[in-house]
């Protein structure tokens, strides 16, 4: 009830009965905030109100900071710093409004293309919402089979592919024993033709 103390010295006291079911009211909010945040108290091992705990932590955060000046400016400055960190002051601090502008007249191409690109959109967008478009979920169902049909029409004609590949080469290598073959032989035969005088040797 220490809060509730700490409010009734400030409160208006024209309305006391107002005002005391206000107090009654913000008394069961806490009271509920600290049930659902520490739950039974009996299980959770936290003593004492969501309150008392964080102004506890206050305590030992400001314990800890003692005697530390550094850490101490740091804290009186964490606000600055949190602002370093947004985009925009970044973007303040290293470019000039000029240096901005330039940046965006070098980029007024691109800049058009993406505007053209936007209208475009803009103008298909009775298509983009027709009925057609927003049937598509319900031919799922009918989609599916056909995937599966193209899955394997894909792997049928990688085998084929494979198949063909090892005849082309089967055929190419009978070819090539052929070609060896009929040299072999045109060689033997005109050898005996020379022997025989059939041919002269300078006559192929």
């Amino acid at each position: 009830m220490h809060i509730l103390h700490f409010y009734t010295l400030r409160v208006n006291t024209k309305h006391p009965l107002k005002m005391a079911s206000t107090l009654e009211l913000l008394e069961q909010r806490i009271a509920e905030l600290e049930s659902r945040i520490c739950g039974e108290r009996n299980l959770s091992g936290i003593q004492g109100s969501v309150i008392d705990n964080l102004h506890g932590v206050k305590q030992k955060i400001a314990g800890l900071t003692s005697g530390k000046s550094k850490t101490q400016a740091v804290w009186k400055r964490l606000e600055e710093l949190n602002n370093y960190l947004d985009p925009e002051l970044s973007g303040q601090l290293t470019l000039s409004s000029e240096a901005k502008a330039d940046i965006i007249l070098a980029e007024e191409e691109q800049l058009k293309a993406q505007a053209a690109l936007l209208e475009k959109v803009k103008e298909l967008s009775s298509v983009l919402d027709s009925e057609h478009i927003k049937g598509i979920p319900s031919l799922s169902d009918r989609l599916v089979p056909l995937t599966t049909v193209q899955v394997k029409q894909e792997e049928e004609a990688k085998e084929l592919g494979e198949e063909t590949k090892k005849l082309l080469e089967s055929y190419n290598n009978i070819i090539t024993l052929l070609s060896k073959q009929f040299v072999q032989w045109d060689d033997i035969m005109t050898k005996y033709e020379v022997a025989h005088q059939v041919r002269k040797p300078d006559v192929y």
